[in-house]
């Protein structure tokens, strides 16, 4: 698996709101994890309101990801189960269950 620095950051402000889910995190996600460098500009047009979660978007495009998988169901609502330039966007249980890890 690999994410932005820009997405740890965000992941390390955020999960101290969860506490079992900070320790799950820390002991099972992050070590699996290999950091890239975040893409803050990127040259084809992308319509994405939100602006903290802009570079999280144009990482995984400029990383040639095949999915961005997001919990923000919130920002991303627009263009979840869609494809944005070759990536997949999809939430936790849907990545999982189209990838065949659950059924």
């Amino acid at each position: 698996m690999v994410t932005a620095e820009y997405c740890l950051d965000e992941v390390e402000k955020n999960v101290g709101k969860h506490a079992a889910g900070a320790v799950e995190w820390r002991r099972l996600v992050k070590p699996r994890l290999t950091a890239v460098g975040s893409v803050f500009v990127f040259d084809r047009p992308v319509v994405f309101d939100a602006t903290k979660d802009r570079p999280v978007l144009l990482s995984a495009i400029g990383g040639n990801a095949e999915y961005l998988v997001t919990s923000d169901t919130t920002d991303f609502a627009h263009i979840l189960g869609t494809v944005v330039y070759g990536v997949k966007i999809r939430t936790p249980k849907t990545f999982l269950m189209e990838t065949g890890i659950v059924r």
